[in-house]
């Protein structure tokens, strides 16, 4: 990763001139990772590459496709406990790399939505519908919020058993 240098106006830690390099970057360690994310002792090559291309692709037919093996292949290896473990593992793992990219860009997209929304420039409608997200996106905050709580009282109401 290029080297960051602290600039004010950004306030996080990169300048304008090194943040398309740092997105790449950070980019390029989610999406292009050739190497399998587990080891597995009882799986052999073949299912390994087929845990990588399921754990991306959304039917059996294109990691079919992808793999150069039969549906059935690849159902038959979903019956083996051990695949299925390293399937799940391997896109829990993609997953949360998904989401931490995601956390990454929210503030920009919310200060992209912001921008859009407050801008007089802009058709009523699409300034709504940025209002819209706004308000949403607020709603799913006080409610995950309001489980969490919830969920923190059932914890401690269980340890007391």
């Amino acid at each position: 990763m290029p080297k960051v240098e602290k600039d004010v106006s950004h306030g996080n830690g990169t300048t304008s001139e090194h943040q398309d390099e740092v997105v790449e970057d950070k980019q390029s360690d989610v999406v292009e990772s050739d190497e399998p994310l587990f080891e597995y002792s009882d799986l052999n090559e073949r299912q390994l590459a087929a845990i990588e291309v399921l754990a991306v692709e959304p039917t059996y037919t294109k990691a079919a496709a992808i793999l150069g093996v039969s549906e059935r292949t690849l159902r038959r290896y979903m019956g083996l406990p051990e695949f299925r473990r390293a399937l799940q593992a391997t896109r829990r793992v993609k997953y949360q790399e998904v989401a931490a990219l995601t956390q990454h860009w929210a503030k920009l997209a919310v200060e992209t939505v912001i921008e859009v929304m407050t801008d007089k420039a802009t058709p009523a409608a699409t300034r709504l519908s940025a209002a819209t997200h706004v308000l949403r996106a607020a709603r799913a905050y006080v409610e995950h919020e309001d489980m969490a709580l919830r969920m923190d009282g059932l914890d401690e109401s269980l340890e007391q058993y």
